[in-house]
């Protein structure tokens, strides 16, 4: 089934989840991707189990000067909180370098929180250690994802090469949905 034009064919590929909280957007279906351009992450959503899909709404803060966003991964919570990861690549001292993301929402994916860098550190792939990999898969591959957790935290995975190779990592994200905007992520175990 066809989705989306606004979904690009490069930067990953698109990611699905199902809410399954008791709230009021259960059986809601989620589509992530990036668009077009590899510079914006579009989140779909269906209210009808996906006989019709919501137009794209950006869960990244357009503008900056972005090399890409890519690899996108969505999961919902059981408060029915939303989350979604990406890598952003940006020039940092002359290098390409990479830190994932983390935006959340918590109105069924009609709006996102701003969001949160979760890697505490860049990430440059073109090492020696790293060989040719990093201009082949520039994000360290396909090893990304989000989990939502039974206790409503999320927990994201990724490959970094912080350390000069690229090595799995992972943190746990908590989001406190009464928060305000722009205080809403909570970043632990980085």
């Amino acid at each position: 089934m066809f989705l989306s034009e606004a979904c690009g064919r490069e930067g990953g590929f698109a990611s699905l989840a199902a809410d399954l909280s008791g709230g009021p957007t259960r059986d809601r279906l989620y589509l992530v991707c990036t668009n077009r351009e590899r510079n914006g992450i579009l989140v779909h959503n269906s209210a009808d189990r996906g006989e019709r899909w919501s137009g794209p709404v950006r869960a990244d803060s357009a503008g900056g000067d972005v090399a890409f966003r890519r690899t996108p991964s969505i999961a919902v919570n059981r408060d029915g909180v939303v989350g979604v990861t990406w890598y952003e690549r940006r020039k940092e001292g002359g290098r390409e370098c990479q830190h994932l993301y983390f935006a959340a929402s918590l109105d069924g994916g009609k709006t996102f929180l701003p969001e949160a860098r979760v890697s505490s550190a860049a990430s440059c792939p073109e090492t020696p250690r790293n060989g040719g990999s990093a201009k082949r898969w520039p994000a360290g591959g396909d090893y990304s994802g989000l989990a939502a957790a039974a206790d409503g935290s999320f927990h994201a995975f990724w490959s970094d090469s912080r350390d000069g190779i690229y090595q799995l990592w992972t943190a746990r994200i908590k989001v406190n949905a009464a928060a305000k905007w722009g205080r809403g992520a909570s970043l632990e175990g980085r």
